[in-house]
């Protein structure tokens, strides 16, 4: 937000971010989303590697508004780690994933750095963290 116009291009291409809601405006196709991240946080679109992982393929073409929760979160979780980002701030990111993306979700999460707000203590241990609690 503050600086030179370097510095808020690398502060944008290092974060991948996704808040609780991810309600990203509604119609968009989930591929535009994707190339409006790209081209704003300046980074690649999702790899074959990524979309595989979190079966973005398949939403490519789908409308957020017709999307259900975990399509939605899927869609925006695969914003967020394109780049890959040094850093990802996600807000419930395990919200409305079966059981097969949540398993994706936590190998994406596997070594990288992430500040993960969430109330599933079972995902925290899963993905190793270090938990601190805020009353």
């Amino acid at each position: 937000m503050w600086g030179s116009s370097r510095d808020r291009t690398r502060a944008r291409t290092a974060l991948g971010y996704v808040p609780e809601g991810a309600d990203p405006p509604g119609f968009l196709l989930a591929s535009e989303l994707w190339a409006l991240c790209a081209t704003t946080r300046g980074v690649p679109l999702p790899d074959e590697a990524l979309r595989a992982a979190l079966g973005l393929d398949e939403l490519a073409g789908l409308a957020l508004e017709r999307m259900s929760l975990g399509q939605r979160r899927r869609a925006c979780l695969g914003a967020a780690f394109m780049g890959p980002p040094k850093l990802l701030v996600l807000d419930e990111p395990d919200n409305g994933l079966d059981v097969k993306r949540l398993d994706a979700l936590i190998a994406l999460l596997a070594g990288r750095s992430a500040l993960v707000a969430t109330h599933d203590a079972d995902l925290l241990k899963q993905i190793s963290a270090n938990a601190l609690r805020l009353a």
